[in-house]
């Protein structure tokens, strides 16, 4: 497209998102049957059949089946073309945002993820990929947890631990919390102990999950990526993406066959199957195969949106905790199943109660078993001497 004014618009954006505009302009041209140019004096002169054409535009994206964000890209990209030649226009209110849409509905099987951990070569990778598989939380979370938020909880040997999710790292912007387990807990571990190894300051503000690819650097008083990175110092947080290539990295070494696939209209952007999304649906069909079936408090741990915000709902970390031991089997790989299936049979014989219900428990025969951060009371009932003897 040699049109004058597309050229400056392509320029002023980066190689991969100038492809996909003059995917999109060239699209609108041919729908609409006008040059860029006869575009822009069409926009100069008359607004309302412009923007009568971007909608029609829209529309003939959304009956031949493309994705809602798709077709909104699409229009979004007109819309930045006029917006760079100076001519604006106002919300189009049919234009709807869409969903993410993943190509793939494929559950991986538990040799598969078994073989992605082993295929993970570091403690730091390792504790990655547990905790996308034993959280459920999208990248945009797992990429801001503090150490501090797991610290207290993993020096005290509370388990699961139970995070927090500030609102304003949420998708959403909804209150939720999620748990981990013990495998995660034990990457978690070794992880920290390489950095503190190296050098690295570590306090309760540390990320998580640090990067440990290319460096930043002062130049010319900006902070710019650049030179090899410093182990000793206090790492940065990874950018989202790089979470799915440490795992499909992981897989591709551990023999994992992937399925890559390709956009149709863009050859060169392509899909892939395995993704930490994914495993959002993953988890959540672990959690009901270990037996949490409860819908409303499988999306509040997913950190999705709570019927009547929430209102009639709540899920403390003791409940939380209880109903996520329950499935933590199901979510450990590395890790002696037996003895979470062991500690799975006690927990069916132990109840979480407040003062008042473990006194009247206790006069029943129930022994104290500990007491939790809540002030909560753990009780159990010991098998009768009859079960004993079976």
């Amino acid at each position: 497209m040699s049109d004058p004014n597309v050229g400056g618009w392509l320029r002023s954006v980066t190689p991969g998102t100038s492809e996909r505009f003059r995917h999109y302009l060239e699209k609108f041209c041919d729908f609409s049957r006008l040059s860029p140019s006869e575009l822009l004096t069409l926009a100069q002169s008359d607004k309302v059949k412009t923007k009568e054409k971007l909608v029609e535009f829209y529309g003939d994206y959304v009956q031949k089946g493309y994705a809602l964000n798709t077709s909104r890209n699409a229009i979004a990209t007109i819309s930045s073309f006029l917006s760079y030649n100076e001519i604006t226009f106002g919300r189009f209110p049919l234009i709807r945002h869409g969903a993410a849409q993943y190509e793939s509905r494929r559950i991986f099987t538990y040799s598969e993820v078994f073989r992605m951990l082993v295929g993970a070569r570091t403690p730091r990778n390792r504790a990655i990929i547990s905790f996308v598989l034993q959280s459920g939380q999208r990248v945009g979370v797992i990429t801001k947890i503090r150490y501090g938020d797991v610290r207290k909880q993993i020096e005290n040997s509370i388990s699961p631990v139970v995070i927090d999710v500030d609102p304003n790292i949420s998708k959403n912007r909804v209150r939720h919390s999620f748990a981990i387990g013990r495998e995660c807990v034990d990457f978690i571990k070794s992880m920290m102990k390489d950095r503190e190894r190296w050098g690295e300051p570590i306090d309760d503000e540390s990320i998580l999950f640090r990067s440990l690819g290319v460096g930043k650097r002062w130049i010319e008083g900006q902070l710019l990526p650049g030179g090899s990175i410093d182990r000793s110092e206090r790492g940065w947080a990874f950018r989202t993406g790089q979470i799915g290539w440490i795992m499909r990295k992981a897989a591709t070494d551990a023999g994992v066959t992937l399925n890559k696939m390709t956009h149709t209209s863009f050859p060169r952007w392509s899909h892939f199957e395995l993704h930490p999304h994914a495993f959002r649906r993953w988890w959540k069909s672990m959690m009901r195969r270990g037996g949490v079936k409860d819908p409303v408090f499988l999306d509040f741990i997913l950190g999705h949106y709570e019927p009547y915000d929430g209102a009639y709902d709540a899920f403390d970390h003791d409940y939380i905790r209880q109903e996520y031991a329950k499935a933590e089997p199901q979510l450990t790989f590395l890790r002696d199943r037996s003895e979470l299936a062991h500690s799975q049979q006690e927990n069916n014989s132990q109840r979480i109660v407040d003062e008042h219900e473990a006194s009247a428990l206790l006069s029943e025969g129930w022994r104290f078993v500990t007491t939790l951060p809540s002030g909560r009371l753990v009780v159990q009932k010991d098998p009768s001497p009859r079960a004993m003897g079976a």
